[in-house]
């Protein structure tokens, strides 16, 4: 399962499929990014930005 370590700044990540991957890059990204907002930890919110981002960039 893929997460982010919010304390060093690392993103984990398994071996997947290139689609699921692109978007569990950005969901784990958006973690990251967002550590210090409370959409941070709006699971919700964070995969629907990350399947938009990745979705959009494939267009």
């Amino acid at each position: 399962m893929p997460f982010a370590e919010l304390e060093a700044n690392r993103i984990h990540l398994p071996p997947m499929p290139q689609d699921e991957q692109e978007i569990s890059v950005a969901h784990e990204y958006l973690h990251l990014a967002f550590a210090h907002h409370p959409a941070g930890k709006r699971e919700r919110f964070v995969e629907r930005l990350a399947r938009t981002l990745v979705v959009q960039e494939e267009d």
